[in-house]
């Protein structure tokens, strides 16, 4: 059964650990190429565990499980098995063609759930079984630049191509470098709004916002 007060507390020590660890290995490094597998690297990590909090967070509204305050609830399809409520999520997101019981085939089929853009997708579609959406689509508003802002630098890094270069250079307006600093050093210029070290911003913002979900009605 998914827990998703234990999914929550683990997304937080990962991201909290290894965002320290990081720190300790990167800053001030000035090996290029060091930094930037180092970065990618933690980065990915990170963004993929995000993707697991919410992938659970949508199954456990479909098939059921823990809430975030350890309380068992039901889902809307309780009798349908994971693949079957990964289709449905596909089929709320326009993705799949409605077809009650279908399954996914794969992994390489599912969303990336913890993209913003499908969050409040995917709230607007469960509003009418749960109203604390709402609230979730309003907590988005305000989370969710540093989230897009970690997703364009992760993706970009990972993928070096000319496009997504271009990406990291118009984020640069939202972050002052250090005279003469590369544009992969970005993780450590300092947010301009609130002159926190970059990655420290999108962080601690990430778990905010899962700090400040609601589950109950409202």
């Amino acid at each position: 059964m998914i827990n998703l007060a234990k999914k929550r507390v683990r997304f937080i020590y990962i991201s909290q650990k290894y965002n320290k660890l990081y720190q300790k290995s990167c800053s001030g490094e000035q090996n290029h190429e060091m930094f930037l597998v180092v970065t990618s690297g933690t980065l990915n990590f990170i963004w993929h565990n995000w993707n697991l909090f919410w992938r659970n967070f949508w199954l456990a509204h479909l098939i059921g499980g823990i809430d975030l305050y350890n309380k068992p609830f039901h889902g809307l399809f309780p009798n349908y098995d994971e693949q079957q409520a990964l289709y449905q999520l596909l089929v709320y997101l326009q993705k799949r063609k409605p077809n009650p019981g279908a399954r996914i085939n794969g992994t390489y089929q599912e969303a990336t759930w913890g993209d913003p853009n499908i969050i409040i997708k995917l709230a607007v579609e469960l509003m009418p079984s749960y109203s604390y959406m709402n609230y979730l689509v309003s907590l988005m508003s305000y989370y969710i630049q540093p989230i897009r802002h970690l997703q364009t630098v992760r993706n970009s890094l990972i993928h070096l191509t000319h496009h997504n270069i271009k990406q990291l250079f118009n984020l640069a307006r939202h972050y002052r470098f250090q005279p003469g600093q590369k544009i992969i050093y970005i993780t450590f210029a300092r947010e301009i709004g609130t002159a926190e070290i970059a990655v420290n911003y999108w962080l601690n913002k990430m778990e905010g916002l899962l700090l400040n979900i609601t589950m109950r009605s409202t």
